[in-house]
């Protein structure tokens, strides 16, 4: 589950970025190095899993960063420049194992917004309720166009529509 905000060093540096400690308006580049590190520290483990022939799931990997920061550049050119860095960076320079699958689970910005309400306080946030990305809807609204983008142009992504029309759905 990442970012491992409690457990690990790289994390919590995700924590102190998103709780806005180094100002709300970070570039993508930027914002993307503490999730890439705590990630690339996860992979020791989860290769010893994979060697072992146990099958791993991650929640908010390297993908989430295709997401959310490739929706924060304006035009397609910047968005396909940032990603291949985003690979460049993750896979080839820091190890970072590619997923074979990504399951890629939609919930419309607006119920995403209602939902974070309802989550347990978080350390990290210290007094607030969301972090820079979660005050944001149009960084929401723009990620949620990006992920349905993603899920067009990439055969190993598969979207998982969570919305019975304007309803989450239960199960």
């Amino acid at each position: 589950d990442f970012p491992r905000y409690y457990s690990n060093f790289w994390g919590a540096m995700v924590g102190r970025m998103l709780s806005g400690e180094f100002g709300e308006k970070i570039d993508p580049y930027l914002r993307s190095i503490f999730y890439l590190l705590d990630q690339s520290h996860a992979c020791k483990s989860i290769r010893k899993d994979l060697q072992q022939g146990k099958i791993v799931i991650c929640n908010r990997y390297i993908t989430s960063s295709y997401i959310f920061q490739s929706g924060m550049f304006k035009t397609l050119e910047e968005k396909d420049k940032y990603i291949n860095w985003l690979e460049e960076a993750g896979y080839k320079q820091l190890g970072i194992i590619k997923p074979d699958v990504v399951l890629a689970l939609y919930v419309k910005p607006e119920i995403a917004q209602e939902l974070i309400l309802k989550k347990n306080a978080r350390g990290y946030l210290k007094e607030a309720s969301k972090d820079i990305n979660e005050k944001n809807l149009q960084i929401q609204i723009n990620a949620g166009e990006e992920m349905l983008r993603f899920c067009k142009q990439r055969e190993n992504w598969h979207l998982v529509d969570c919305m019975n029309g304007d309803q989450i759905m239960s199960q």
